[in-house]
């Protein structure tokens, strides 16, 4: 099956697929907001911080790269449905 080409969504120009690793540890964002407060932040206690990849899992997350503006994009559905895909929907997304 043929992959889909994806659009970059700041100028229109075709995506590069690619991955952006973890090594060994996960991937995470987390918000820059201070005022959360270390302990928010760290346990994700607010649930406000995502995970990109697991560390029993693939230790990567698929991202776009558009190479005309420099952006990257990281489709997290897109990396949730490989994981559940794999491990079952009783795994749980952050």
């Amino acid at each position: 099956m043929e992959k889909a080409e994806v659009k970059c969504p700041y100028c229109g120009k075709i995506m590069s697929e690619g991955i952006i690793e973890g090594a060994r540890y996960s991937l995470w964002w987390r918000d820059t907001d201070s005022k959360r407060g270390f302990l928010k932040s760290l346990l994700n206690l607010d649930k406000k911080n995502v995970r990109l990849s697991y560390p029993f899992y693939d230790k990567y997350c698929i991202a776009y790269l558009c190479r005309g503006c420099e952006k990257v994009v990281i489709d997290i559905a897109e990396n949730n449905r490989n994981i559940r895909r794999d491990y079952g929907s009783d795994i749980q997304i952050e």
